[in-house]
């Protein structure tokens, strides 16, 4: 690239005649023009076409406004782009403002221009821009190359062009990357939108969660006081079983008893078969000889059997001498066939109030006396235990009787040993049957005279 050399006016020493002195204009030798192309080239020294996109390009907006004030340019009221006319028309030659831009773009871009100085030729430059440019920072690259001493006019153009078409990509990408910054924002409205949505469930759950772990803590408490009272309960168990252990016999005068118990239940079944075997031929044999006709149960029975029989010695000679029917009994021992031992309590537990004038027939025409409890749903249960105390017999009605009322009928009878009787039904042919059981296991003979 050929640098037009200046001419300078300068005035000779030497005077005409008239006294004038001659304009004398000293032009530079080539030396001084080899010298000149070696040094970097100014923002003003540059082509017409290269001031605007190096300010649109390597300068922000803000640092025009300031400099530009710094050299006295009014920009208050101005526009961008009226500024950036200025800022290209003020580059074009050297002034104050273009020598204060090359000022800030030499101290911006040191680094870009420190990474050039080595180059010497025009297509090592050019090798390093079209490197550079794939950058996202090539403004720094760009002033570096255009102000480098082997920038030759070619470069230059083609330098200029590729920025321009960069220019018209980034607008294209710009207008691309505004219509996503658009979806963008409407994304994140929406965005917005399912937080709030979502932090609206979050409180509420956390608050429904909260709540049910106040229930659960309160629940917690209450079993916990369960289990107190469920432990004290224990204790006070246990301690009564001790005292029960201590007070109630050992095992084996327990064991001594049941097995008393059992050998006299055993003789008393004996004489009662004995006496009913008995008793039929005694009450048919002559007076005389009724005592002869016990003597062999009286020896099989005991001493006891033996008072017995001679308790009931008179009463068989009594109606041995009436007449005996072919049946083997008198009448009046026939209208006795089948009635319990006067005097004989029967406790009824069980059954409906409405059946009680039945229930009190049936029982009084067996020549037992009745007593009732309806199992717990009138009488109140506290009244069982007297009503059972009372009774000689008990017959209980299972299928109208409440289960406690059930288990302390039967806890009772076999703590007491008193003869219980279990129905499943409550009607009058049941407790006519349980008569009938009554009045067979209390007879020993077959006609009350002799009973035991």
């Amino acid at each position: 690239m050929c640098l037009a050399r200046k001419a300078t006016a300068v005035w000779s020493s030497e005077s005409g005649a008239d006294g004038l002195r001659p304009l004398v204009f000293e032009v530079p030798s080539m030396d001084g023009a080899s010298k000149a192309a070696k040094r970097r080239r100014s923002l003003w020294e540059l082509s017409a076409s290269a001031a605007c996109p190096v300010l649109g390009v390597c300068l922000p907006m803000c640092e025009q406004r300031a400099l530009m004030h710094k050299c006295g340019i009014d920009v208050h009221g101005r526009g961008d782009y009226e500024l950036h006319q200025i800022g290209v028309s003020e580059c074009r030659r050297r002034t104050p403002l273009a020598e204060r831009l090359q000022k800030w773009l030499d101290a911006h871009f040191a680094l870009e221009l420190r990474q050039v100085a080595d180059l010497r030729s025009a297509d090592e430059l050019r090798q390093h821009w079209q490197q550079a440019r794939a950058e996202p920072a090539w403004g720094g690259v760009m002033w570096a190359v255009l102000t480098h001493p082997a920038c030759l006019l070619t470069l230059e153009h083609e330098l200029l062009g590729d920025v321009h078409m960069m220019q018209h990509q980034v607008g294209m990408v710009t207008r691309v990357e505004q219509q996503q910054w658009q979806q963008q924002r409407s994304q994140m409205a929406q965005l917005r939108a399912e937080l709030v949505e979502h932090k609206g469930r979050a409180q509420r759950q956390q608050h429904e969660a909260q709540q049910r772990q106040h229930e659960l803590q309160a629940e917690l408490q209450r079993l916990r006081h369960s289990l107190l009272q469920a432990v004290a309960e224990q204790e006070r168990l246990t301690t009564r079983c001790q005292q029960l252990q201590v007070e109630r016999p050992d095992a084996k005068t327990l064991e001594a008893l049941r097995l008393e118990n059992a050998d006299l239940r055993q003789q008393c079944q004996q004489a009662n078969r004995a006496l009913r075997a008995a008793v039929r031929p005694c009450a048919t044999s002559p007076q005389g000889s009724v005592q002869t006709c016990l003597a062999p149960v009286v020896a099989t029975v005991g001493s006891k059997a033996q008072a017995q029989a001679q308790q009931a010695t008179p009463v068989l000679q009594a109606h041995a001498a009436q007449p005996v029917p072919e049946s083997g009994c008198t009448s009046d021992c026939a209208a006795l066939t089948g009635r319990a031992v006067p005097g004989t309590k029967v406790a009824c537990v069980g059954g409906r109030t409405a059946q009680l004038p039945a229930f009190r027939e049936v029982v009084e025409a067996h020549g037992a006396q009745l007593l009732h409890h309806d199992g717990g749903d009138e009488h109140h249960l506290s009244q069982l235990q007297a009503t059972l105390a009372a009774a000689d017999w008990v017959i209980c009605q299972v299928g109208c009787i409440s289960h406690n009322a059930y288990w302390r009928v039967k806890e009772h009878c076999k703590r007491t040993g008193k003869p219980c009787l279990y129905v499943e039904s409550t009607s009058r042919s049941a407790l006519e049957r349980a008569m009938q059981r009554i009045h067979t296991a209390q007879q020993v003979p077959v006609c009350p005279a002799a009973a035991v």
